[in-house]
């Protein structure tokens, strides 16, 4: 599955066939792109380059997955395609709604079917917190580990994935209680989480990355013997 930058131009085709799986022009066509919060955009007119083949440039402006759905009429017919989007910010190690959801998985469960226990194991429209809402404190998760570390290299990403989806776990946790019990749940989260950075940071202090290993180092030479003659 291709995988885009955050804001790249996705370059979208399809080719329409008919029942003898020839290329075909068809009475009408469109195309919709399902978002990863089950969001749709669309209908999107695309551009016709040969007979049976459209294409259509997207503008990336959502991370995630995204499911591109071609319909077509006269013949009648459906193309998909899937393909992600990197988040806008650059860092590999960022944890996804699936990273975060799998510390909180009583958080996935579809609220638009009372008594349904089935766990989706990641946020959608119809959970508490929604994509919408659980993407901003996994931006705040990451700009805390970002700030206790000065670089994550390579062999410490895996670390600050896991530190970040920790605290983005517990702080969702706190933001959305829904018993008293769940403050506990919060506290349990935070110790982890608290762990989580504090592993990566000692880490870091091997790896010479720390935020310490930044600071300047400051040295005098050695007084000669003669600086107190004149006083």
């Amino acid at each position: 599955m291709s995988i885009y930058p955050y804001g790249a131009t996705v370059r979208l085709t399809t080719t329409v066939r008919d029942a003898d799986d020839q290329p075909a022009t068809p009475a009408a066509i469109d195309l919709r792109i399902q978002l990863e919060d089950e969001v749709v955009l669309g209908p999107f007119t695309p551009a016709a380059d040969e007979t049976g083949q459209y294409h259509y440039d997207y503008a990336a402006a959502a991370a995630g997955r995204h499911v591109a759905r071609w319909t077509t009429e006269g013949p009648d017919g459906v193309d998909e395609t899937s393909f992600d989007v990197a988040a806008q910010w650059s860092e590999g190690w960022r944890p996804t709604l699936v990273d975060v959801a799998g510390h909180i998985p009583t958080r996935t469960r579809d609220l638009s079917n009372p008594g349904n226990d089935v766990l989706l194991n990641t946020f959608t429209a119809t959970t508490t917190p929604t994509p919408a809402q659980a993407q901003p404190v996994i931006d705040a998760a990451v700009s805390t580990v970002k700030s206790m570390v000065a670089a994550i290299p390579p062999a410490i990403e895996a670390l600050a994935r896991d530190a970040a989806a920790w605290r983005a776990a517990a702080d969702i946790e706190l933001a959305y209680p829904q018993r008293d019990a769940d403050i506990r749940v919060y506290q349990q989260l935070n110790d982890r989480a608290d762990r989580a950075l504090k592993t990566l940071v000692a880490a870091s202090d091997a790896a010479g990355t720390s935020t310490e290993a930044t600071l300047p180092q400051w040295a005098m030479p050695a007084p000669v013997p003669w600086g107190d003659d004149n006083l």
